[in-house]
């Protein structure tokens, strides 16, 4: 956009992923005080003797190869300029104006997913390794599948050598269902209650193609120490990654066209008698 109030007409376009609003300046740390302003050392937060900067971490770069039908000439600062194909009328009004840079094409890694607790449909989502020349920018993406529009998100700046992970609305294919199939309620000893539930999670695919379907679930996850968690039998879950928060369950279902696949999740809350269920809901 531009609104100079005269128009770009018949114009060549070179466009710039330059900055100049940014500072050029290194921000500096000032001291960090604890003292009357108040202070949260969990959250990392705490009185300052001078105001917050706008100052942003950059991103972490790598480098990879070229593979891209977009071009641009790289500065050596850094900055990279974009040719347009062919000359172009720009409004002079402050309207959008859309003007395509470039394509490029990579290979991407697709994956279906579902987390029926929340919601019964399954999810389609791609992640490549972005291997063009230049960044791409922070935006809005709007996603296809063939032809058809299916909704659109927003990408952080991704430079060469990153993941780029994008969502493509749901497949409908498939049918995901989430029963509670058992609820039981003992009282034991030492006044206590255990509470046992049983979750029956089936997807189906009504498609003609078999696919891997990645599913998700949690247990609950008690804080208080006379509540006790307890898994009980059920479909074996895929080993817990690194970064999971407690509680998180996955499974990797392989269905064939016309097939469905069952997975079964049991556990157990023991709690003192007095605390009321509402309570206990919230570990559910």
């Amino acid at each position: 956009m531009q609104d100079t109030g005269e128009a770009w007409t018949n114009a060549s376009l070179l466009l710039s992923t330059a900055d100049p609003a940014v500072s050029g300046d290194l921000p500096k740390l000032e001291p960090w005080v604890l003292g009357s302003g108040g202070y949260n050392l969990g959250s990392g937060s705490g009185y300052s003797s001078s105001p917050d900067n706008d100052y942003r971490p950059m991103e972490q770069t790598s480098s990879g190869a070229v593979s891209s039908e977009m071009t641009a000439t790289v500065q050596g600062s850094g900055t990279a300029v974009f040719a347009i194909p062919g000359r172009r009328t720009i409004a002079g009004d402050g309207s959008e104006q859309r003007v395509p840079i470039g394509t490029q094409t990579f290979r991407g890694t697709i994956e279906l997913a579902t987390v029926p607790k929340l919601v019964p449909e399954v999810y389609r989502r791609a992640r490549i390794r972005y291997e063009g020349q230049v960044p791409l920018l922070p935006g809005v993406v709007s996603d296809f599948v063939g032809a058809d529009y299916v909704g659109e998100g927003r990408v952080g700046a991704i430079v060469s050598g990153e993941d780029l992970d994008l969502a493509f609305g749901t497949d409908d294919h498939f049918k995901v269902e989430r029963q509670l199939i058992d609820r039981q309620v003992e009282s034991l000893s030492g006044k206590r209650v255990r509470y046992t539930f049983r979750f029956r999670v089936l997807v189906a695919n009504h498609g003609s193609i078999g696919a891997d379907v990645l599913v998700t679930d949690q247990l609950p996850v008690s804080q208080l120490d006379k509540v006790v968690v307890q898994r009980l039998e059920g479909t074996a879950e895929l080993p817990a990654q690194a970064d999971d928060p407690a509680g998180l369950l996955r499974w990797k279902a392989t269905i064939a066209p016309g097939a469905s696949q069952e997975i079964l999740i049991a556990y157990s809350v023991t709690a003192p008698r007095e605390l009321p269920m509402h309570d206990l809901q919230q570990l559910f």
